[in-house]
């Protein structure tokens, strides 16, 4: 009998015995170590990749510097020149006034945009594409629109001079109120879409019946969106305020592209000013400390986004006391259903405040009173919206720049576009390969500290990513990574990875708990149930955290240029922003939109679809 056969043979005589259970109890253990290390990667790279740099910031800014590293004790040294800066307090009011602008006129645009569409019948993907396609035009290409628009012969120079008859150039770089509207107005221009996509998919997310209760019981205008539609998205409306609150906040890319900060610093922002500060007057405890100011003002907004959030008295969602009239449904009858009790309390309770008079221009009360005519102007005002975003691209290049000289320019534009490919494929995969075992984990597992790893990832994605540049760069030149694909690589990954994860463990959590408990009774293991269960139900969610990361890596550019300064690994939007390509940049441009923007076509259902669990969080 050969050696196997007698293995087999004594493995079934001793099967169920005591001895062989401690046999495989070994393995058993060992995979299970193995399996928590693996789980544990994810949280342990958040906690370096994210949370390390702000703490690193922290303690760097109490010491002076020697190039990259610390010498000597300075206390509060920098925090006092800071607060003490003149420049430093005109960027905290620029800042200010820039957050308290474009932040508002995001979600207006946003939330509008997203209850036009959920309300729509047709057009639906089209009229997605149309409000989505700032977000596929990569900054750089978005900063050459804006010339066209701002700058020197644009179209609002021709504007003044056909209306006005003032033909006098503009230059934004001389005029502080010109080039602070630009950087608004591309702020607001790059939001909004995101405000949009995100309070889509909470609105997709909430039951029709919820909607239709309120009309049925009179519910109309602001009262209306008070008391029933508000409450249905509140959780992913107050996720998306201190998301777009934290990215404008630190916005540094439309500064830098845009107008550098001038005229004399009237256009600087706190992400421009501390990036200026550290990586070109190389005070680098000024930056630190200016940025951990930032960073910890920040921090506290999120968690108290997230008091009211959990709070009951300070939700739209808190039980009302029922009125003696209130109506239960149309016919009378009584509803079973809380949702749709709830929301026939709010409508009627705007009702009863329908007589006060409409606090609204004339030109709202005509476009409310025909959704027809509403949705007909919209969808013709994102046309022209969109061809006045893509034709720009081309404004001040020469006549025929796709012509004889195009192939010359070709062998750097076929570089800088291998190499967009490679990062956003690298930043993709290394993305879900760490956020579907952390958001299986938090949203599957049962044990201590889960709280804590949550807010881990909450915390991580209150970390403002342009101003911890410099802490970021610093770990890359320790590590040798400086110079590298493979560290702006990492740099994305820690951008995209708290957000990946928050969604993702949403979508988890959503999995029937009768399905799971089906499978484990069948004796399938946990990686058996994610990998047949869990994971192909949540695909709509894998395929949307998967876009939004193919979206900020292709079309960013401020780290690239932070984090190396060999042009052979530039990416192609890099190119663009550094000013490459002469008679080729148009090319490079359209080069630059039209692999994002198909991707986007192609995968904008699933978008929609895969971001709905997370308003229910």
């Amino acid at each position: 009998m050969s050696l196997a056969g007698t293995w087999l043979q004594r493995a079934a005589a001793t099967k169920g015995s005591h001895d062989h259970r401690g046999a495989r109890s070994f393995p058993r253990t060992a995979r299970i170590v193995l399996l928590g290390m693996v789980l544990a990667l994810p949280f342990a790279y958040l906690a370096l990749a994210s949370v390390g740099p702000l703490v690193d910031q922290a303690v760097g800014s109490l010491f002076s510097w020697y190039h990259v590293h610390p010498q000597r004790f300075a206390g509060l040294t920098y925090y006092r020149q800071v607060l003490a800066d003149s420049a430093a307090q005109t960027a905290i009011v620029h800042t200010a006034i820039y957050v308290g602008i474009t932040v508002p006129f995001e979600l207006v645009f946003g939330v509008g945009g997203a209850w036009l569409v959920f309300r729509s019948r047709r057009g639906k993907g089209v009229m997605t594409a149309l409000f989505a396609l700032p977000l596929v035009i990569p900054w750089a290409a978005g900063a050459a629109l804006f010339a066209g628009v701002f700058g020197v012969g644009g179209v609002l120079q021709g504007i003044r001079a056909h209306v006005f008859g003032d033909a006098t150039p503009l230059y934004w770089n001389l005029n502080p109120w010109l080039g602070f509207a630009a950087i608004v107005a591309i702020g607001i221009w790059k939001g909004a879409p995101w405000c949009f996509l995100l309070m889509l998919a909470a609105l997709g997310g909430c039951p029709p019946e919820t909607f239709e209760a309120g009309r049925i019981d009179g519910g109309r205008g602001w009262s209306y969106w008070r008391h029933v539609v508000l409450p249905a998205v509140w959780p992913m409306l107050i996720f998306v305020v201190i998301f777009r609150l934290f990215a404008e906040t630190q916005m540094a890319q439309s500064v830098d592209l845009l107008t550098q900060g001038g005229p004399f610093g009237a256009t600087d922002l706190l992400g421009s000013y501390a990036n200026g500060l550290a990586f070109t007057s190389l005070q680098f405890p000024n930056a630190e400390a200016l940025a951990t100011l930032t960073g910890g003002v920040l921090l506290l907004i999120a968690c108290l986004g997230l008091v009211a959030l959990r709070h009951p008295a300070m939700s739209p969602l808190r039980t009302r006391r029922r009125p003696r009239n209130w109506p239960s449904s149309r016919s009378g009858a009584p509803t079973s259903d809380p949702g749709l009790a709830r929301s026939s309390l709010n409508a009627s309770r705007g009702v009863r405040h329908a007589h006060r008079p409409a606090r609204i221009g004339h030109l709202i009360r005509w476009l409310s009173a025909s959704e027809r005519r509403t949705r007909r102007l919209v969808v013709t005002a994102l046309v022209v919206a969109a061809l006045l975003e893509l034709f720009p691209i081309t404004g001040g290049l020469p006549g025929g720049a796709l012509r004889p000289d195009f192939h010359l320019a070709w062998p750097q534009i076929a570089t800088g576009l291998a190499n967009s490919a490679v990062m956003t494929a690298g930043t993709l995969v290394g993305t879900l390969a760490l956020a579907v075992p952390a958001a299986y984990v938090l949203a599957r597992g049962r044990f201590r500290g889960r709280a804590v790893l949550f807010g881990l990832v909450l915390a991580a994605m209150a970390i403002p990513g342009a101003l911890t540049l410099f802490p970021e760069a610093r770990a890359l030149v320790l590590i040798g990574l400086i110079n590298t694909r493979l560290g702006v690589i990492l740099i994305y990954i820690a951008a995209d990875l708290p957000v990946a994860v928050f969604f993702l463990r949403a979508a988890f959590a959503a999995v029937p708990e009768a399905l799971v408990e089906a499978m484990r009774l069948d004796g399938a293991s946990m990686l058996r149930i994610a990998a047949r269960l869990v994971l192909p139900l949540a695909a709509s969610t894998l395929v949307a955290v998967g876009l939004v990361s193919v979206l900020q890596s292709w079309g960013e550019s401020l780290v690239m240029i932070v984090m190396t300064d060999n042009q052979a690994l530039y990416t192609l939007p890099v190119l663009v922003a550094d000013g490459f390509g002469g008679m080729g940049a148009l090319g490079a441009s359209w080069l630059s939109i039209g692999p994002p923007l198909l991707f986007f076509i192609a995968l904008q259902r699933h978008f929609r679809r895969g971001l709905a669990p997370g308003a229910l969080w």
